[in-house]
């Protein structure tokens, strides 16, 4: 460890020292490949400058310090099942790999895939599993929250991408994180290193990178707080250009092979149910791509040579459009949902698709290729009951706005699953902005597990502190994220769901620890208690911070596709 390091180890430390020193009162702990030629008349126009300025990425290096224990919470006892075998579809010919455990899942719902032909790697609780089509065998987790990349602690890997490397084509795999990092694994070599570093801790850094794609060597991330697609290369000057400003971004395919850039953006209106395939040409919008179909509950997009591939009627349906003008070409009704795809090229230069299900890949136009795969003893994968998964959270109760007439705020960037870089974390919640004072209700009938009347505003040192502790640890530590919510009550409701409550102004007297509270009860009042406005007064960055949780196990939305956590949250409070 470098100098430079050990002074800010010593620098935290002493601040820490002297906190304990001169304050009496601690924060309370929770309770609880393929090239394409164009021809001369497909060429396209001299590229057009682009419309934003290039991002400058931060050189500070976090390093790698013990993680506060995990604050602990009452637990929901998990329901042991039998795995379900995997379904054979009927529509297709189509081969099967299905993963079996005596009690637990493999993968129950994965958000994204890519695949070479003979491998697939995907996303599913967070993890990067490799999955060997050709010889069937148990999964390998690649990358999961909490390994070290470099010195970076990998938070949520949310999207990926095979990129060109220099010892061939499609030698790498990168993975997105929702703090905004790109990693590279160099397949050959299988090591992991940083090829992006997003994770700036400042005051207004607020970016939010949510899709990625791949052209050769060329790396584009879709941004969704400044409304941007960005290409970018490692160590170089990147480019941008603008995205709408009034869709809720979905995902993002970029057309490889080509020297030009293709984008095509999956977006969806936020006036709008039906959501709509945007097609930009060096940047710019190609009117004269313009699909017919009525495009619902969309989840992803991929490109090949003649064709977009689109996922929608979560996973319900795949339709094949011509990536020109925008022609349906073919829709295909899957008998089950299907939570991601992946396309590859065979040697004819035919787009070849392979499905991933919950615990099973299939293999369109492969059935001979079946396999059962024992994951009995796999203890990476034998985890009962999966607290990530969309079965369980549809069995919500009955949830009310808990401010009346004020729905949860619209931008991506204060739904959950949002990076938050001035404390290196991601956002757990939903935030209804008002006025301090405005009552709070209950959403549901429940039973009070946690109630902060000992709750004491901070000395400003407290957040240096807690901020200074994230720089080095590279994420918010678990007595961190407790103190940065501030005041809070959190309730028991049925079914094992929590809903918690923070930067409250007051808790309503009625609220003690094990008082029963009924839908629409006054349980608090808003305000900013442990958000860094309140350093500057009590308006300022007044709202509520609301938390679902599924016991102390998943947060809404938790390890699922943007669009995913805001469907659910709009039907909840429709």
């Amino acid at each position: 460890m470098n100098a430079l390091k050990w002074v800010w180890i010593l620098a935290v430390a002493g601040l820490c020292c002297l906190l304990i020193a001169c304050s009496s009162n601690d924060i309370s702990e929770p309770s609880s490949n393929n090239s394409i030629t164009l021809s001369e008349d497909e060429a396209i126009k001299p590229p057009v400058e682009p419309t934003i300025t290039p991002i400058q990425l931060s050189t500070s290096t976090p390093v790698e310090i013990a993680t506060q224990p995990a604050a602990a919470v009452e637990p929901v006892q998990p329901t042991v099942v039998s795995a379900p075998r995997c379904p054979q579809p009927e529509l297709f010919r189509a081969g099967r790999i299905c993963y079996l455990g005596e009690n637990g899942q493999t993968f129950v719902h994965p958000i994204g895939m890519v695949s070479n032909g003979q491998f697939a790697w995907l996303i599913d609780g967070g993890r990067v599993l490799q999955i060997n089509l050709v010889s069937p065998a148990p999964p390998i987790v690649l990358l999961a929250p909490g390994d070290l990349v470099g010195e970076d602690p990998v938070h949520e890997p949310l999207d990926l991408s095979l990129v060109d490397l220099p010892s061939g084509p499609a030698a790498g795999l990168l993975v997105l994180d929702r703090v905004g990092d790109v990693y590279l694994h160099d397949l050959a070599l299988g090591s992991w290193i940083r090829d992006r570093y997003a994770r700036p801790i400042g005051q207004t850094s607020s970016h939010y990178y949510l899709a990625l794609s791949t052209n050769g060597s060329d790396r584009y991330l879709l941004e969704s707080s400044y409304r941007y697609g960005v290409r970018y290369l490692p160590e170089q000057d990147e480019t941008g250009w603008p995205v709408d400003e009034n869709s809720a971004l979905v995902d993002l395919a970029v057309l490889r092979g080509t020297a030009a850039s293709f984008a095509y953006v999956l977006q969806r209106p936020t006036d709008s149910p039906n959501a709509e395939i945007v097609r930009y040409v060096q940047g710019q919008i190609d009117g004269n791509f313009r699909p017919t179909i009525a495009i619902t509950q969309p989840r992803e997009i991929k490109v090949g040579p003649r064709a977009v591939y689109l996922l929608d009627r979560a996973g319900a349906r795949l339709s094949v459009i011509n990536n020109e003008n925008g022609t349906l070409l073919s829709q295909t009704e899957f008998e089950f949902p299907i939570s991601t795809f992946a396309l590859y090229l065979d040697q004819f230069g035919s787009s070849i698709a392979v499905y991933a299900g919950r615990n099973a890949i299939y293999l369109p136009g492969q059935p001979d290729q079946q396999a059962e795969i024992d994951m009995v003893g796999q203890a990476a994968f034998v985890q009962g009951e999966v607290p990530y998964d969309p079965q369980i959270w549809a069995n919500l109760p009955n949830i009310t706005l808990p401010i009346e007439n004020l729905p949860p705020d619209n931008s991506e960037l204060r739904l959950p699953g949002a990076p938050r870089h001035y404390r290196e974390g991601i956002h757990e919640g939903m935030d209804f902005y008002w006025s301090p004072g405005r009552e709070i209700k209950a959403v549901a009938d429940g039973t009070v597990v946690r109630a902060m009347w000992d709750y004491q505003e901070p000395w400003p040192e407290l957040f240096s502190f807690y901020r200074a502790e994230a720089a080095l640890l590279g994420q918010t530590s678990e007595k961190g994220l407790d103190f940065f919510r501030g005041r809070q009550v959190w309730v028991q409701h049925e079914n094992g769901f929590i809903s918690r409550h923070a930067h409250l102004s007051r808790i309503d007297q009625s609220i003690d620890v094990g008082r029963v509270v009924t839908q629409g009860q006054t349980i608090g009042q808003v305000g900013n208690s442990g958000s860094p406005g309140s350093l500057d007064g009590v308006d300022v960055d007044s709202h509520l911070h609301f938390e679902l949780w599924y016991g102390d196990r998943a947060y809404l939305g938790q390890y699922w596709r943007p669009i995913e956590t805001r469907e659910l949250i709009e039907s909840i409070f429709k």
